[in-house]
């Protein structure tokens, strides 16, 4: 792949995500955000040495504040729905931890997912023979 190929698909990956239409007001925002990248990557007359800098600078680039904010928006959005749903139909109330990409601001804006963590101190324990499809130590 060349470096224009590579400083392409950057682009690509840096643009708007595809939100739900509850999160949809952060896209004035992001749409602001964008205007910056899109001259960022503009390569007109620029040698490969140039396109180089530009792809490893950008690559390096953190998210927007505003792209973030959309995927802790939806992350927060499943942790209530999940916190509901586990206190009414099974008394557990656990603790939620968010973790990933996003929380090390190394998403990529058009495909990143935020991961959330879901602690709970009930367990149960099997103290019979294992399965035979589990290897013993």
């Amino acid at each position: 792949m060349d470096i224009e190929q590579k400083l392409q698909r950057l682009y690509e990956r840096q643009q708007l995500p595809v939100i739900s239409e509850e999160a949809s007001y952060y896209n004035e925002s992001l749409k602001k955000s964008l205007i910056t990248s899109t001259r960022f990557f503009s390569q007109g007359g620029q040698s490969e040495l140039e396109k180089t800098k530009k792809y490893l600078l950008g690559a390096m680039q953190a998210m927007p504040k505003a792209s973030t904010d959309i995927f802790y928006h939806e992350g927060k959005r499943i942790q209530n729905q999940l916190e509901n749903e586990l206190d009414s139909k099974y008394n557990l109330h656990p603790d939620f931890r968010f973790q990933g990409s996003v929380t090390t601001n190394t998403h990529i804006k058009a495909v990143s997912d935020i991961d959330l963590l879901v602690l709970t101190e009930k367990f149960k324990s099997y103290e019979g023979e294992l399965p035979s499809y589990c290897h013993k130590i």
